[in-house]
């Protein structure tokens, strides 16, 4: 359950930055004006580029090598469906190899040391802060990256939590040490987050979770990304109380079938 390619730059439906990120690369800027045609959204055809600029040689090489990376089997799934639509893009027939993705019915959930040795390895405030947050509020990443200092009260200690795909609104208490690290961000604009996208969070974290996996040698820290840390507090709230009731209220779900999944 390793990380996904590295990101690139998008591309904002254009051919002509789609020749400055690709250089002479014809068939990458062809396929990816033809996934826009075909309806694709532009994030989906940048994530889908990302796996070609990875893979090597025929569609069916393409398939071998994916089945042999150290991807999610998330990422394995659409890699495989992409190299299935560039293969139908050059006009060549091909049979995709069955695979069935992860359904993430069993959550992962790292323990409390793993966590602290990644939030204390993490140099960047605000990526560290972000942590934090979703660590303390069981905010998702899109979540942590809409808050506003509006929504936050230093004085007294709490951050609202705005929900989004089905979480409810909530207010919670917040740590001395999360206060003191959004105190240092600097107050550049509404949102507390310069993150362009809610996507970057995790793009940053990889860069210290595979440091950490290396380190110690524990490779359940590749497992983790910026959604584990809500799963995590989930969890982590749950273990605490043995309340479904709470922990659905802390976890904001409209349906507490979310909640009996921890």
């Amino acid at each position: 359950s390793g990380a996904c390619p590295v990101g690139v730059r998008g591309f904002k439906s254009h051919p002509l930055h789609f020749i400055r990120t690709y250089g002479s690369d014809n068939s990458l800027i062809e396929f990816g004006l033809w996934l826009l045609r075909k309806g694709n959204r532009e994030s989906t055809v940048e994530r889908k580029l990302k796996y070609l600029r990875e893979l090597k040689g025929s569609p069916e090489q393409m398939f071998t090598q994916i089945l042999a990376k150290d991807w999610s089997d998330k990422c394995k799934e659409l890699a495989l469906e992409t190299v299935r639509q560039y293969a139908e893009f050059l006009g060549i027939s091909v049979q995709k190899p069955s695979f069935r993705a992860y359904d993430n019915k069993e959550l992962y959930v790292p323990n409390p040391s793993m966590v602290k040795q990644l939030v204390y390895r993490i140099r960047s405030l605000q990526l560290r802060a972000a942590v934090m947050l979703a660590i303390e509020t069981g905010a998702s990443a899109s979540e942590v990256w809409r808050l506003t200092w509006k929504d936050v009260n230093l004085q007294n200690k709490t951050v609202t939590i705005t929900g989004v795909k089905g979480h409810r609104t909530r207010q919670y208490n917040i740590s001395n040490e999360l206060v003191t690290l959004l105190m240092q961000l600097p107050k550049k604009g509404e949102r507390i987050f310069s993150f362009k996208q809610a996507r970057y969070f995790n793009d940053a974290l990889w860069k210290y979770r595979n440091i950490l996996a290396k380190e110690t040698g524990n490779m359940d820290f590749l497992k983790i990304h910026f959604h584990t840390f809500r799963h995590f507090a989930i969890s982590w709230f749950y273990f605490k109380t043995k309340d479904v009731v709470e922990t659905q209220r802390f976890a904001r779900h409209c349906n507490i079938q979310n909640t009996l999944r921890y």
